[in-house]
């Protein structure tokens, strides 16, 4: 029986911290803010190529992520001095992106 409570608990810690990492799309969510007309855009082909902890300046428990990949203009874009054409892709290796864990999620 107490075998049964410790592997219980393991399983619960284990699940527990792989929750408590970023998921895909916390990644993606990040990716796309540093591209103009983020909200036509979306990522695809992504590969996490590295990833480390990371602790903010106050202190926030994250992760560096080196990632490569591709983003699609699925709608195109017409903001100011950018003018894609819908499904203009552009590929992307070694970027850097950090999340750091927030109230409202990771950021």
């Amino acid at each position: 029986m107490p075998k049964q409570f410790i592997l219980c608990g393991v399983c619960i810690l284990f699940l527990y911290s792989c929750a408590s990492k970023p998921v895909a799309e916390d990644i993606k969510r990040k990716i796309v803010i540093d591209y103009p007309c983020p909200e036509t855009v979306e990522v695809s082909a992504l590969q996490i190529t590295g990833v480390k902890e990371t602790v903010s300046f106050i202190g926030g428990k994250g992760y560096e992520y080196t990632l490569s990949g591709e983003v699609v203009w699925k709608d195109g874009c017409d903001e100011f001095s950018h003018s894609l054409k819908p499904g203009y892709k552009e590929k992307f290796e070694n970027k850097i992106v950090i999340l750091i864990k927030g109230e409202e999620g990771w950021r």
